[in-house]
């Protein structure tokens, strides 16, 4: 029903998680889910592909779905203060970030 949606901002709302479902709002091309409780992504997340803009800044994520790798037009991806200790290596893949904001979380390394 909202599969036409382009821009979602749920933010400061206690979410705890996302749905399976949220993989079908392939039209969506801004995020905002800052200042929740969210500790995981769902792997459906990485078929968002017209993902340009995510922010999840200020959550409880200690680990990302190595399909984040297929959000091939992410410009744009807040990470800070959450509880990450790594990353996946499909990070790698986001040929057109071009913001990267990761200060704040257990990060020892990157790949």
């Amino acid at each position: 029903r909202l599969s036409w949606l382009h821009s979602l901002t749920v933010h400061e709302s206690k979410l705890t998680s996302l749905p399976d479902a949220v993989g079908q709002l392939v039209w969506l091309s801004t995020l905002d889910l800052s200042h929740n409780r969210i500790d995981a992504l769902p792997y459906s997340f990485g078929q968002l592909e017209r993902l340009q803009e995510i922010n999840l800044g200020n959550n409880w994520l200690t680990t990302l779905p190595d399909s984040i790798g297929n959000l091939a037009y992410l410009t744009h991806l807040r990470l800070e203060q959450n509880w990450l200790t790594t990353l996946p290596d499909s990070i790698s893949n986001l040929a057109y970030i071009t913001y990267l904001h990761l200060d704040m979380n257990r990060l020892t390394s990157l790949p």
